[in-house]
């Protein structure tokens, strides 16, 4: 069975919280059970809205900005939750927070094909399409996209992930909804805008494309985890 690199930044982030800042578990282990709250909800959500939305062409991008939009709702909603119950307040705990969910996260798709992920839904075949052709590339380029380019994919989601929590407990700490609504917008793009729009196209089993939309979520990735920083820095000041 191959080795899921993907976990390995996640672990050594877990390591160094733990052992070096004293960062308790149970925040890491918080923000994956939030994790799994909001994607309980999301799944719900997609069966009884997204999968009833039109999928083609011509309206693809309305659909695909719904689906990004309960993604940020439904998964920023789990980690509100969470905030209010457990009083999760400090820079280091919700540090650990993000990067219990990025953990979770790797742990999973590491173990499993994209087509897999998306079985019985409308994105099923194009991810079977794009799996197809980096099965058959040689060279550096399998390299590349196969174990290189997953880990890659894994540490911006991980951003994304303790940025948008981040910028949701700012909302919390000074009842300001901006914050969370940059939040809730970083989600739309990468989830919806971005992600589920050019799979569902077919865009990405063009590899320029492909490298194309990381480059674009990663960019999205840096911005959103940079914003949370700048704010978190003015609101203790």
């Amino acid at each position: 069975k191959e080795i899921n690199y993907s976990i390995i930044p996640f672990l050594l982030a877990i390591v160094y919280l733990y052992f070096i800042q004293g960062v308790r578990p149970i925040y890491f282990l918080l923000g994956s059970g939030s994790w799994g709250v909001g994607c309980f909800v999301k799944i719900i959500l997609h069966s009884l809205i997204v999968k009833k939305l039109p999928h083609n062409a011509e309206k693809i991008a309305g659909t695909s900005f719904i689906n990004g939009l309960i993604s940020g709702i439904t998964e920023l909603g789990g980690a509100v939750l969470f905030f209010y119950l457990f009083s999760i307040t400090g820079f280091l705990e919700i540090l650990a927070f993000g990067v219990g969910i990025g953990a979770f996260e790797a742990l999973i798709t590491g173990s499993s094909k994209s087509a897999q992920l998306f079985k019985g839904t409308e994105l099923e075949k194009p991810a079977l399409e794009l799996e197809a052709v980096l099965n058959n590339l040689e060279g550096f380029k399998k390299m590349w996209y196969q174990k290189i380019l997953p880990v890659l994919e894994r540490l911006i989601a991980g951003f994304i992930h303790i940025g948008t929590r981040g910028l949701a407990l700012i909302s919390i700490l000074t009842l300001n909804p901006l914050p969370i609504l940059l939040a809730i917008a970083s989600f739309t793009i990468a989830d919806g805008v971005i992600g589920y729009q050019m799979l569902y196209l077919g865009k990405l089993s063009n590899l320029k494309n492909l490298n194309k939309t990381y480059l674009y979520l990663a960019v999205l990735s840096l911005a959103t985890i940079i914003l949370f920083l700048l704010l978190w820095t003015m609101m203790i000041v």
